[in-house]
């Protein structure tokens, strides 16, 4: 919920009441935070085009957006050479990068409504993406969970896997789309457990005896 903006070369830091704290300023925090947000807009205009720190702070952006998929946002607020700086193949606001300052806005609040309502459906589409991300994993990790179950059944029924318990599983894997490197992790995990599971069970008396072999004696005195 935190807002970075950029002013004059510096980054200073907003909180989300937009109430500024300028004795607590971390340069180096909000150089963090602007390498990690979502969504990052600059204020162009002549002057910020000629800062000294133009070009590293557009390249963290610009960085940012490849990474992490961030939405780089120039807005036009006054004519200048964008479109000669790094900024160039980015979409920008207004609409076809009119400043706000042009004559066609005859009021400048109809200017910053586009701007908003533009920055609003952006964020909505954010949101939606990593909804949709989000969703994506639960689901993929409930099938993995599924094909663990799988293997357990498989692995009762056969501990030394034969051909065609591996070309059921194999099956079982594309169905549920396993990615290959879970697949292996998933059977190797199954497959330790069994072990441990098997050793569990030879387990000693009080004299060192395994109890399989103290069972078997009694059995065998009975039988007697």
């Amino acid at each position: 919920n935190n807002i970075i903006w950029h002013d004059f070369g510096t980054l200073n830091h907003v909180d989300k009441n937009h109430s500024h704290n300028h004795n607590n300023l971390n340069p180096h925090k909000n150089i963090e935070e602007l390498s990690s947000s979502h969504v990052i807009l600059f204020l162009v205009s002549p002057n910020f085009i000629c800062l000294e720190n133009f070009d590293k702070y557009v390249n963290l952006a610009l960085k940012a957006r490849k990474t992490q998929e961030a939405r780089v946002i120039p807005i036009i607020l006054d004519l200048c050479h964008w479109k000669k700086s790094a900024l160039k193949d980015l979409e920008p606001l207004p609409k076809n990068g009119v400043p706000v300052t042009n004559r066609k806005w005859t009021n400048k609040n109809q200017a910053f409504y586009e701007i908003a309502d533009a920055i609003d459906k952006i964020i909505e589409e954010i949101r939606e993406i990593r909804r949709q991300k989000q969703e994506a994993i639960e689901n993929y990790e409930k099938k993995k969970f599924q094909y663990k179950g799988i293997v357990q059944d498989v692995y009762r029924q056969n501990h030394n896997l034969s051909d065609e318990s591996k070309k059921q599983l194999k099956y079982h894997q594309e169905c549920l789309e396993i990615q290959d490197r879970d697949a292996r992790a998933i059977e190797a995990e199954v497959q330790e457990q069994f072990i441990i599971d098997e050793v569990d069970e030879i387990e000693e008396d009080d004299y060192g005896f395994p109890s399989a072999f103290k069972n078997a004696s009694i059995h065998s005195s009975f039988s007697e």
